[in-house]
């Protein structure tokens, strides 16, 4: 191409990205391959160093405009991450030009960070680009430290600066920047948190709304925060803790839990944890006490700061009247428990107290909170850390004040169920038999014997268990007492071999577990959480879980067609629609696509056969007139398992289901 003809190709070029770059709507595939042009365009320069005065400008310029609304379009995380990937590459060629990459990198970086009339902090995203390629390679690193100042006057100008909320692709677009050698404990304290400080009292809702994590998730893990929160930022933190815009509210408690990620000091962290508890104990309104709460909660437990914040926290505890600002206090008590059971501390002996204290609360709402912190503590530590003295030492006497709680729910557990005192029942059926049997204590031993938990939890024909009582587990609505409901459910999955398991108990159970599943009132985590239970029951005792589901199943469809009022299926309101969820659940137990090969070796023959048991006795049960959504192919499939072989390798068993419920599926 001769001289005159290169020239005009790249004036038409360069003039089509600035006039693409500068119009208001364009599609985001559109804007994908356009900053892949540019990269292109960027790798011919490097090839052509001549270029670079002439046309590199303008072709970073608009660069940067597509880059920064790519990343903003709404893409994939991996269509985003490959158009930065593609910008490294681009920026990568120019940096290794030994010929221009002082003079283009210095360009590319002044061009980007200086003042203009608007705003600029779209650069950001190409700017991080930029940092990151010359970090990256030792030849441009003293380059890049020459421009940090650049950097952090851009940085604090167009960003923290800013007077309108700035999009999250565009306040972590210096991630690469900050994550690199330059950044450092002086640079961070000099250069950035004067700025930061200055707009907590300027603009909060934009920094809070959030410039806080992205930078702070950004900073070299040498980068100690303590000091900077406790003399620096935690005022105007607790400050925007009262503020009555939410989002204010919430952006503090975000910043503050990045922050004390960074901070590990051991003589500076008490002192944060001292000023907020003195806070915590000054403020009035509940919902402010449940956010200072979580911000105790997000301290790293250490041997100093227990010391603090334990005896503080349960002192406030005992006299705390907000069952949400008590759950959240408890909730940090919790958090250091497990630190100082691990770690086999010795305990202050006014935190037992405190604890049999509430556990003995007049009010049936309190002790419920009480009971599932100290569940949630012996639910979060492992066999080896119970068996330790400090553990026996907490437990000894809560589960002896849990007793009084356990008896009253057994007498009245519809009550209970009303009043939320079921949820102390469900937490000690969650936990007699899957922790509390590794704590070495003759009295928890005796208490549980005492009280017969396996007997009352399994229930009589006469007497059902009130874990199974649909009465009961449909009443429940708050995330907390479900979630105990179905730790509850899968600690009961361990009787199912009892030789006192009422015949009626596995059917009851399986409808509690498809009520879980399907009932649309249960928030989704609880219900992740209530397939992994019964994905983990069915693999530890396959044949029972199989047949009790499938009974399961057809009782609530039979329910839902005689239009009983008085059953799970009913009283759940989910009629049929979401049964497939069941199945899909129990499916998910067995790696899709690979299931087959991994199935095929000697030792997991058995559980192939309880693949193969299980999808016969669904066969019927996958109809469209009753399920809905589901086929049966596709969930042999989904075992990795085909359908012929499935029906050919037992016969019998397959006709004599389709004989059996050939009544009960007939639309």
């Amino acid at each position: 191409m001769s001289e005159p003809e290169s020239e005009n190709y790249w004036t038409v070029v360069t003039k089509f990205l600035r006039d693409e770059a500068a119009k208001n709507a364009l599609a985001p595939s559109s804007l994908f391959v356009l900053v892949e042009w540019c990269s292109v365009l960027l790798q011919v320069i490097a090839f052509k160093a001549e270029l670079w005065p002439v046309w590199g400008q303008k072709v970073v310029q608009p660069y940067a405009q597509l880059l920064e609304r790519c990343c903003g379009a709404g893409l994939r995380e991996t269509r985003i991450h490959t158009a930065l990937v593609v910008t490294r590459r681009g920026v990568r060629a120019i940096a290794k030009n030994a010929d221009i990459k002082d003079t283009a990198v210095s360009e590319m970086i002044t061009s980007l960070t200086t003042k203009s009339s608007t705003s600029s902090a779209g650069n950001a995203c190409l700017l991080g680009v930029i940092a990151g390629v010359c970090d990256r390679l030792s030849s441009t690193r003293a380059l890049l430290q020459e421009h940090s100042s650049a950097y952090y006057t851009f940085y604090t100008r167009e960003i923290v600066g800013s007077r309108t909320i700035v999009p999250s692709h565009i306040a972590n677009g210096l991630h690469d920047f900050f994550c690199c050698s330059v950044v450092t404990q002086d640079t961070v304290e000099q250069e950035l948190i004067p700025a930061i400080e200055k707009a907590l009292l300027r603009a909060p809702e934009v920094v809070l709304n959030d410039l806080l994590t992205p930078l702070v998730g950004s900073l070299p893990t040498t980068v100690d925060l303590s000091k900077v929160l406790k003399d620096r930022l935690l005022k105007s933190l607790l400050a925007n803790i009262k503020s009555t815009n939410p989002a204010i509210r919430d952006g503090a408690v975000r910043g503050f839990r990045a922050i004390a990620t960074r901070s590990s000091d051991e003589q500076v962290v008490p002192a944060i944890a001292d000023e907020l508890l003195k806070n915590l104990k000054e403020m009035k309104a509940a919902d402010q006490r449940t956010l200072v709460a979580q911000l105790l909660n997000s301290l790293a437990p250490s041997a100093a700061t227990i010391q603090r914040i334990l005896p503080g926290i349960v002192a406030l505890a005992s006299k705390e009247a907000n069952e949400i600002a008590l759950s959240a206090e408890l909730d940090t008590m919790t958090t250091h428990l497990v630190f100082v059971i691990q770690h086999d501390i010795a305990l202050d002996s006014n935190v037992p107290k405190a604890v049999v204290t509430g556990l003995g609360d007049k009010k049936p709402s309190v002790r419920r909170v009480w009971a599932a912190q100290c569940g949630e503590l012996a639910w979060q530590l492992s066999a080896d850390e119970l068996s330790k003295p400090s553990a026996a030492q907490f437990f000894d006497t809560v589960i002896e004040k849990m007793i009084p709680s356990w008896e009253e729910v057994l007498s009245n557990p519809v009550t209970a169920a009303q009043n939320g005192l079921v949820t102390v029942a469900n937490v000690l059926s969650a936990i007699h038999t899957t922790k509390l049997q590794h704590i070495s204590s003759t009295k928890i031993a005796a208490c549980l014997k005492k009280a017969n938990i396996s007997s009352s939890v399994l229930g009589s024909e006469a007497k059902p268990s009130f874990l199974t009582n649909h009465r009961v587990y449909t009443k429940l609505t708050v995330g907390d007492d479900l979630l105990w409901a179905i730790r509850a459910l899968g600690a009961a999955s361990l009787e199912f071999s009892s030789q006192n398991l009422p015949a009626s108990f596995g059917t009851s159970w399986a409808q509690a577990v498809i009520s879980m599943i399907t009932s649309t009132s249960v928030p989704h985590l609880v219900r992740q959480e209530a397939n992994k239970m019964l994905q983990q029951t069915w693999k530890a005792q396959p044949s029972q879980v199989s047949a009790y589901i499938a009974d399961g199943m057809w009782l609530w469809l039979q329910s839902l067609h005689l239009e009983e009022k008085d059953s799970p299926a009913t009283s759940g309101k989910t009629d049929n629609e979401r049964l497939h969820l069941v199945l899909n659940a129990m499916c998910a137990a067995v790696p899709d696509g690979a299931a087959d090969a991994q199935l095929s070796n000697g030792a997991s023959l058995e559980m192939k056969e309880h693949l193969r048991k299980l999808l016969v006795r669904l066969v019927v049960l996958c109809r469209q007139p009753l399920l809905s959504r589901v086929r049966w192919i596709d969930l042999c499939l989904q075992c990795g398992l085909d359908p012929r072989t499935v029906v050919m390798e037992d016969s019998q068993a397959f006709m004599d289901e389709v004989t059996k419920r050939a009544l009960v599926s007939r639309p």
